[in-house]
């Protein structure tokens, strides 16, 4: 018999919704976006905090709300700045880049927000 009666049922039913739950939250199944390639194109807009760009390759294991294929970067967070400041220097003199997204499109809708950049 799988399943006791009473209090076993509820304590076995208990241990596999926990398990179920850590699975979901372990580092493994969370997969950022990410791609090395060059700048292709950048979006800036006077109403928006973002700063949107695109690289010349797919994004990999992008999350689903990035529809657009791009990565944003919110310049009103720590270290914005100088990830645009980075970016323009890396499409100015067309360096090859590695992005990491967050996993979100919280920075802007329909693009990753953007992790790190380090250029190779």
């Amino acid at each position: 018999m799988l399943w006791g009666s009473g209090w076993d049922n509820y304590r076995q039913l208990m241990r596999l919704l926990l398990a179920a739950i850590v699975l979901c939250f372990y580092p493994a199944c969370i997969q950022a976006g990410s791609a090395v390639g060059k700048v292709s194109s950048i979006l800036l807009a006077n109403n928006s905090n973002a700063v949107l760009f695109r690289l010349d390759v797919e994004i990999e294991d992008s999350p689903r709300c990035n529809k657009e294929e791009r990565f944003a970067i919110d310049l009103r967070q720590f270290g914005g700045g100088a990830l645009y400041t980075a970016l323009l220097e890396a499409k100015g003199h067309g360096y090859t880049v590695s992005v990491t997204g967050l996993n979100t499109c919280s920075v802007q809708l329909e693009s990753e927000g953007v992790k790190n950049i380090e250029f190779r």
